[in-house]
C-alpha cells in the first residue's frame, strides 16, 4: 500500500459512517395528540401515559423512552395499538375513535417521506 492509502482509507470509512454519527444525536421533539377537536402537545423525553377522550371513549397514549404508542383504545379492531413511533414525521391514527398522534419537531425526512 502507498502512503496516501493510509490517509484515504480512514477518510472513506469516516465519510461512510457520517450519516449514522450525525443522526444519532438526540433532537428535541414534541408529541402532538389531536382528539375531539383539541390539540395537546407533550415532551417526548418525559415518560407518561396520557388519556384523551374520543367519540368511542378514552384512548391511552404512552410515551416511554422516546417511543410513543397507543396503549389502549376502545375501537373495535385495535389496529392502532400494533405499532409505535419514535421520530419526526411518524404518526399513529385511530380512525374509529378519531385520535391522531404525531411526532413533530426537528428531524430529517427520509427517502420515503415526500
Amino acid at each position: 500500500m502507498k502512503k496516501l492509502d493510509y490517509l484515504l482509507i480512514p477518510l472513506i470509512i469516516l465519510l461512510s459512517l457520517w450519516p449514522l454519527i450525525s443522526t444519532s444525536q438526540e433532537k428535541s421533539s414534541v408529541v402532538k395528540i389531536e382528539a375531539n377537536g383539541k390539540v395537546y402537545n407533550y415532551d417526548i423525553t418525559k415518560d407518561r401515559i396520557i388519556e384523551v377522550e374520543g367519540p368511542l371513549g378514552i384512548t391511552q397514549v404512552e410515551i416511554k423512552q422516546r417511543r410513543v404508542r397507543i396503549l389502549y383504545s376502545p375501537c373495535p379492531n385495535h389496529t392502532c395499538m400494533r405499532s409505535s413511533i419514535s421520530r419526526y414525521p411518524e404518526s399513529l391514527v385511530c380512525l374509529p375513535n378519531e385520535v391522531i398522534v404525531q411526532i413533530e419537531g426537528e428531524g430529517e425526512t427520509d427517502a420515503l417521506t415526500f
